[in-house]
């Protein structure tokens, strides 16, 4: 029997996020794999990255996205 790839994923730190800077208002497009990932279980974990415009902290959730169109 041969393993078939029926439909490629993406690896985790390799999945891209979009954030708004709450600051400077600049749009980024990150990938997991350049923010720090913060565990937590009360109100869901979160990635940080600091905005390239202001330097200012962006934080989204890590919670699983969909694809982003490209």
């Amino acid at each position: 029997m041969t393993i078939e790839v029926i439909k490629r994923g993406v690896l985790p730190e390799d999945q891209p996020y979009e954030a708004t800077c709450r600051n400077c208002h600049s749009q980024i497009r990150f990938l997991r794999s350049d923010a720090r990932l913060t565990f937590d279980q009360r109100d869901g974990d979160f990635l940080t990255v600091a905005c390239p415009v202001c330097g200012k902290a962006i934080h989204t959730a890590a919670r699983r996205l969909p694809p982003l169109s490209r």
